[in-house]
């Protein structure tokens, strides 16, 4: 029982958050790619200049919450919780579950690209066309 507080603890406590800012980034800079792709077809550099941005933001936000989080697990875990074999066992998950923050950033960023320029596929579609 106690394991399953710890990971319900831990995972959104850091992640969800982690997770609404890149969704904002990479959503906000495809609306900007939409409307310059609308506007005018061969402006492919301001286009290549906003997924840059998005990148380079996306990565730094998930360096500085990979860091918080590899520093500072039980300092984060102790905002939610006072019971400290929670917190102990839940700063262990979490300094370890930070690594896979970059990953998600950049899983983030490429879904969206794919998005933005019409070329992602369904991975549960049942046809090849």
């Amino acid at each position: 029982m106690r394991a399953l507080l710890v990971l319900d603890l831990a995972e959104p406590s850091v992640f969800f958050l982690f997770t609404l800012i890149c969704f904002g980034i990479n959503t906000g800079s495809s609306v900007f790619i939409s409307l310059n792709i609308g506007e005018c077809k061969g402006c492919s550099s301001s286009s290549k200049k906003i997924n840059q941005a998005s990148l380079m933001l996306s990565t730094a936000i998930s360096v500085a919450f990979m860091l918080v989080a590899m520093l500072f697990p039980y300092g984060i875990l102790e905002l939610f919780t006072h019971d400290t074999a929670v917190v102990q066992a839940g700063g262990d998950y979490l300094r370890v579950a930070a690594f896979n923050i970059c990953y998600n950033s950049m899983e983030f960023f490429f879904r969206e690209c794919f998005k933005k320029y019409r070329k992602s596929k369904s991975s549960i579609s049942g046809n090849d066309e």
